[in-house]
């Protein structure tokens, strides 16, 4: 399992999990689908180059649509393999 630590409004540094990373035809951007530890709070978000320094959170509508179709496809897998 991968983690990701972000930074609060207060900026207190918190500790998330990865989910998935991928990218999207024609898009310069990868794309990250993370969440909280307790799994209460999913976040997507994108970034440029090879690491994840500066996550941009502001996705398009567009990009917005495509990530919730990849993020409810593997909550439906996830799903499918505990029953």
């Amino acid at each position: 399992m991968d983690y990701i630590y972000v930074y609060d409004d207060n900026n207190n540094k918190i500790k998330m999990e990865v989910v998935i990373v991928f990218d999207i035809s024609d898009s310069k951007y990868h794309y990250i689908i993370y969440r909280s530890l307790d799994k209460e709070h999913t976040y997507y978000g994108k970034y440029l180059g090879d690491s994840i320094t500066d996550l941009i959170t502001d996705l398009t509508e567009k990009e917005m649509l495509i990530v919730n179709t990849i993020y409810e496809e593997l909550e439906g897998e996830a799903n499918a393999r505990s029953e």
